[in-house]
């Protein structure tokens, strides 16, 4: 059996796929289409905040890719 954690983000529901440092990467559980990358601040993990800007978003998607390509 697998474990999967749904959050519900933007009222969507939304499946935890990975979590790499303090980015959390989730996948809709409706739309296998629409992704998110989200962050935490203070180890609060019950606060997912947008990613800062484009830099911080390239940063993100590179750990994602280098984690699934290894």
């Amino acid at each position: 059996m697998i474990n999967t954690t749904v959050y519900q983000i933007e009222n969507k529901d939304y499946l935890l796929v990975d979590k790499i440092q303090d980015y959390f990467y989730f996948s809709n559980t409706e739309d296998d289409t629409d992704m998110m990358i989200r962050k935490i601040k203070n180890e609060d993990d019950s606060l997912f905040l947008p990613l800062d800007d484009e830099s911080e978003y390239q940063k993100a998607l590179s750990l994602f890719i280098s984690k699934k390509i290894q």
